[in-house]
């Protein structure tokens, strides 16, 4: 048995697709790769793929992870080339590593991630409000929860935030404590319709 985690790209082509449906894309690209994909016991067998933080819809990435366990051996490279190929446009693996088999899980080792937003053109004063709100000791927006609306500060799980050339740059928290998204950050500073990439998940994407 032989476990590989793989960095794959989303793009423009399916920023739209969720979750789930990104899951079956990945299975139906294993069975025409002919990956040796171990399978979970039971009534009903499913591949053991198991997938890092879930990307919102709408947002493009250079850095999501998933951990693949072999039934069998593969060479990472190998797993990579053979993945890409059935692969359709908009997803593409970048990078794949032999892990342990006690390996924390990809959920488990995602304590932040880093967005860029670029911003629409005729978007003005962005140093100012980024300013403004990190000068502010709180940060509370509402969220809808169920039947109710809650509302949470924000400002503790906002790492860092900054104005890069003509975009944003975002760290925020993204645990079992507690996750920030973009678009909640955008709001505060006024922001709307903006390109988001999700660019690096920490401490995954550490050097």
């Amino acid at each position: 048995m032989q476990h590989i985690r793989i960095k794959y790209n989303k793009g423009e082509e399916l920023k739209f697709i969720g979750h789930l449906d990104l899951m079956r894309v990945f299975e139906r690209g294993v069975r025409r790769a002919g990956i040796p994909i171990a399978y979970s016991q039971g009534f009903n067998p499913k591949m053991r793929i198991s997938y890092g933080t879930p990307l919102p819809l709408g947002i493009t990435s250079e850095a999501e992870y998933a951990d693949f366990e072999i039934n069998g051996w593969i060479k990472p490279d190998e797993l990579k080339t053979k993945l890409n190929s059935s692969l359709p446009e908009g997803l593409k693996v970048i990078e794949a590593i032999l892990i342990g088999p006690k390996e924390d899980s990809l959920m488990a080792k995602t304590e932040a991630v880093e967005y860029v937003v670029d911003l629409p053109a005729g978007t003005n004063n962005i140093k100012e409000r980024i300013k403004e709100a990190l000068d502010k000791k709180e940060l509370k927006i509402k969220r809808k929860r169920k039947d109710s609306i809650k509302e949470i500060d924000i400002r503790p799980m906002i790492g860092s935030l900054e104005f890069d050339g003509n975009a944003i740059r975002m760290v925020v928290q993204s645990n079992s404590k507690g996750a920030v998204k973009p678009e909640e950050v955008l709001s505060i500073l006024g922001v709307e319709e903006a390109k988001i990439k999700r660019t690096k998940q920490f401490p995954l994407d550490q050097k």
